[in-house]
């Protein structure tokens, strides 16, 4: 999918989040696996990081009703846009866009066409519950006295019953409210772009018509016989009648606090196994290289402000990045933004926006508060070290072509709508010239030319060094320890679209490609199943799409625990093709994502995919390994016999090894005999103060390659 990539604009912009030095060596990068998993587990436990809290209740029938509501268009004022327009499940509830398209608008992500831009990116809404304030700019916050804040407590539009409804209780009130989240669900109805209207049902009011608009809203849904039977169901006791917007609000945020809850992801595994026993003992949850990554990240201060569990002090900063768009009508020329300064009056927040949380970043792009960045590293790298350095990168040494380049990388990340979209918008420049957001090489030339005068700019060597040398290095780290932040079960959500909402309105149910598509033409994957068997052949089912259609177009869209060369699909082009998978996979739990195309014969297309689940048992009923039980070594070099001969199955090879060593040199532990049922082990050095513990893994193997595996632990007390 084409994205964005954006420039810096050559201003001096103070930065108050973390900066790291590029051209450093770090530790991270450094040191052994093991020290790295030590200073790991002392950064975890001195920033005091603890699992996360479990998603509050939801109902079932306020999911119900908060599921209709989300995806109807009744509740915008043209009835042509959904909550679910900007935050599809099919684009991992965000909108694939820079910036998004509201009202008058059809389709979803890059296609979707018609409207006005909307003046920030739609974030992504998972596990909305633990953040502490909502919108890039905070306005939906509670305060330390744990007072509610939003764009309607001055007026006294919400009022304290509404606010009540927030803040419900299951055994007091019979329904659970679901505090900011609740509150925020509130205002993009009321926004002339998002999602109110200009020249709509709704365009006579204003955006501070809150009150209004609401009461609007609940005449229209109270006119939906089967809305009054869900309110209802969702809000025992409470008539319709007595029913504020709040309730609705309420019943949204229930939804996307349930639908959206995506929290289990490795690096939170990481982060429950230190909080047990203040040990990093499970290390398989994370990849040397998602380690080293992690302890880079609070290394160099990225912890800062993505902090806590969370990720996110929930602060608000200014990063380097350039203001384009349609803006907030700030500033002489109406197209800036000055974000949390329109909150708090305060000069000093200009241009300060909050700390995104980073869950399941690897599937959001693209990324900022503007959308600005393709990718994770594009984004990253802004605070790789002062600006100067961007523009160099930017201007463009190119390690495989061996020169520098005036040709801006965005131009062919962007799609031919959206590009023709941002070329409409004046963008505040260094010559009061309007350029439009996409430059001229007339342009880029004169900014490189002014780099190239700049006193502390790096020189073409020091470019080229960075550019080719540690930066890279730190790539192969990060992106790793980023894409550990994805809870696997997030990568296909294609199963929290309903089939219909209250209204009879349709329901956006995928990306309808061509200008004349139809949603008669939908995709349709069938029902997933789980694939149990090596070498067995399993047919998928793609029989149940709709439309005229031409042809089929099936492939892998993602794998996850296993290799792409070890699943099959065949027959591609066909409504029902064959996938088997042909080797064991490397985790008990894995899955691959399957995605079809389906092409009428205008050439419009739909997408839609599908996960599966991989259950291959990689252990038969009977081969269990038994490491023995844990014990003491008290003498060095004293010979210990451990004791593997308990495991049962048809055991073809053992293969012992050792885990983790902690309070000592890994070099000063001898394990001999480790393809036998009973090595031995013994320790050569003494450690510091005299303790030490030593883990050590079993692995049996049968002679069709299934395997178990089982830990012991050794104390070293001398």
């Amino acid at each position: 999918m084409k994205r964005l990539y954006l420039s810096l604009l050559i201003i001096s912009i103070s930065l108050s989040c973390a900066v790291y030095a590029a051209d450093e060596v770090t530790d991270s990068l450094r040191e052994p696996i093991e020290q790295i998993r030590e200073e790991l587990t002392q950064y975890i436990l001195e920033n005091n990081l603890q699992p996360l809290a479990s998603r509050p209740y939801v109902s079932e029938e306020m999911y119900i009703l908060g599921q209709s509501l989300a995806f109807d268009k009744i509740l915008s004022g043209n009835q042509d846009t959904s909550c679910m327009s900007c935050h599809h499940p099919l684009l991992a509830t965000g909108d694939a866009r820079s910036l998004p398209l509201g009202v008058n608008s059809h389709n979803l992500g890059q296609e979707r066409v018609g409207g006005d831009l909307i003046a920030r990116h739609s974030p992504s809404l998972f596990n909305l519950d633990l953040f502490s304030n909502l919108f890039w700019d905070g306005r939906i916050e509670l305060d330390d006295e744990g007072e509610l804040h939003t764009p309607a407590s001055q007026s006294g539009d919400l009022t304290q019953s509404m606010i009540d409804v927030f803040y419900a209780a299951q055994e007091n009130d019979g329904f659970e409210g679901y505090g900011l989240v609740a509150a925020q669900a509130m205002f993009p109805v009321t926004d002339a772009t998002e999602m109110r209207g200009e020249g709509s049902l709704l365009g006579g009011y204003s955006n501070e018509d809150f009150k209004e608009i609401w009461q609007a809203l609940m005449v229209r849904l109270g006119g939906v016989p089967e809305y009054v039977q869900l309110f209802e169901a969702a809000y025992p006791n409470v008539p319709f009648e007595s029913m504020t917007f709040a309730h609705a609000a309420n019943a949204i945020a229930a939804f996307e606090i349930r639908a959206f809850d995506f929290r289990d992801n490795p690096w939170q595994a990481v982060i429950s196994d230190v909080a047990a026993d203040a040990s990093f003992n499970d290390h398989n949850l994370l990849s040397e290289e998602a380690t080293r990554g992690a302890h880079f990240f609070f290394e160099t201060g990225c912890s800062n402000c993505h902090s806590g569990a969370v990720m996110s002090d929930f602060d608000f900063h200014s990063t380097a990045t350039i203001q384009y768009g349609p803006g907030k009508g700030d500033g002489a020329s109406g197209f800036e933004d000055y974000g949390r300064e329109n909150i708090t009056l305060n000069e000093t927040d200009r241009a300060k926006f909050r700390t995104a949380p980073l869950f399941n970043i690897d599937l959001t792009a693209p990324y900022a508060r503007l959308g600005q960045f393709n990718d994770l590293w594009s984004h990253i790298q802004i605070y790789a070290i002062p600006e100067r350095f961007w523009l160099n990168q930017y201007s463009g040494y190119d390690r495989f072509e061996d020169t520098f380049t005036l040709v801006p990388e965005f131009e062919t990340h962007v799609s031919d709508r959206e590009k023709v979209l941002l070329k409409t918008l004046p963008l505040p420049s260094f010559d009061d010239v309007q350029h439009g957001f996409i430059r001229t090489l007339e342009y880029i030339e004169t900014q490189f030319s002014r780099a190239s005068s700049d006193v502390g700019r790096l020189t073409s060597e020091e470019g080229k060094r960075l550019g080719d040398g540690e930066l890279v290095l730190q790539r192969q780290i990060l992106i790793p320890f980023m894409e550990a932040q994805t809870d696997l079960r997030a990568l296909s959500l294609i199963h929290l679209i309903p089939e219909s909402v209250a209204s009879g309105l349709p329901v956006e149910k995928g990306i309808l490609e061509g200008n004349d598509a139809t949603e008669e033409l939908v995709a349709n994957l069938g029902q997933t199943f789980t694939i149990v068997d090596l070498n067995n052949e399993y047919q998928l089912n793609g029989e149940l799409s709709t439309g005229e259609i031409a042809s089929y177009e099936w492939s892998i869209a993602r794998v996850n625990g296993l290799e792409l060369n070890q699943i099959v699909l065949s027959e591609v082009n066909t409504a029902t093709p064959i996938i088997s998978v042909i080797e064991q996979p490397y985790l008990k739990n894995a899955n691959v994502t399957i995605r079809l195309q389906v092409t009428d014969y205008l050439g419009h297309s739909h997408i839609s995919t599908l996960r599966f689940n991989i259950e291959i048992s990689s252990v038969a009923e009977d081969l269990i390994a038994q490491a023995g039980d844990d014990f003491q070594i008290i003498e060095l070099n004293h010979v210990y016999q451990l004791d593997g001969s308990q495991s049962t199955g048809d055991i073809a090879s053992y293969s012992w090894s050792i885990a983790k060593v902690n309070g000592m040199n890994i070099d000063a532990v001898h394990l001999n005999d480790t393809g036998s049922p009973t090595p031995v082990i013994s320790v050569l050095e003494a450690p510091a103060d005299n303790r030490a513990s030593i883990n050590l893994k079993l692995k049996v193997s049968d002679s069709v390659g299934n395997t178990h595996q089982d830990t012991l632990r050794v104390k070293v007390q001398l």
